[in-house]
């Protein structure tokens, strides 16, 4: 599973990357929204984005709307990760799957990342692109 890191603080990407790298993950990082988007726009897309929301350049917030008005990128899943604990909110209206106040613990960051490996695989195939494991039961059902 491939990983996009969006973090312009040098020493949590290269923490987060680290981590991350040691459990077997392809990541990759760049440090604004803007190089976020020049990214993206190259093939093959990552699985996760994890998404810093303040940044020079591009923020968190602009690089999500640009993602989410692009159907080639918009259902990528993101995991918004801020020092700010109001970002939660922020976060649910961006509809990411996740949100990690820093610092995280590295079980936090594993638990999140990982749970959004398993709907990636699970959801596969399912129309409608379902970004949680409820969406897809749901897309599953109303299908039949």
């Amino acid at each position: 599973m491939s990983i996009l890191i969006v973090e312009d603080d040098e020493g949590v990407q290269e923490s987060l990357a680290t981590l991350l790298r040691m459990e077997g993950y392809d990541v990759e990082t760049v440090s604004d929204g803007s190089a976020a988007l020049r990214r993206l726009s190259d093939e093959p897309p990552p699985n996760l984005i994890l998404l810093d929301l303040i940044m020079p350049h591009m923020d968190g917030v602009e690089f999500r709307s640009r993602q989410l008005a692009d159907s080639r990128i918009a259902n990528i899943p993101v995991i918004i990760v801020s020092a700010c604990a109001e970002a939660r909110g922020t976060a649910e209206r961006l509809g990411a799957v996740d949100f990690l106040l820093k610092p995280m613990s590295f079980e936090a960051l594993l638990l999140a990342v990982q749970n959004t490996a398993i709907t990636v695989v699970t959801t596969q195939g399912i129309p409608g692109s379902p970004k949680s494991l409820r969406e897809a039961w749901r897309a599953l059902h109303h299908h039949d």
